[in-house]
């Protein structure tokens, strides 16, 4: 259940094989969220480095890639 290839015919985000309206997002080892839930979960990031982003939502559950 913590896998994307669990929920067939969900269009999750980032996705364009399961549609393009982007209605799910699935954060590292959780579950899926609906997208308007997940942009609440963004901490802000405006004049961060490049390294501290990606620490900043390493930390929050994003899995960068």
């Amino acid at each position: 259940m913590k896998q994307q290839v669990s929920f067939g015919g969900w269009d999750f985000w980032g996705t364009d094989e399961d549609g393009i309206q982007d209605v799910w997002f699935m954060l590292a080892y959780g579950y899926p969220d609906l997208v308007w839930y997940v942009s609440k979960a963004i901490p802000p990031m405006a004049g961060l480095s490049l390294e501290g982003a990606y620490a900043t939502l390493k930390q929050v559950g994003f899995e960068i890639g």
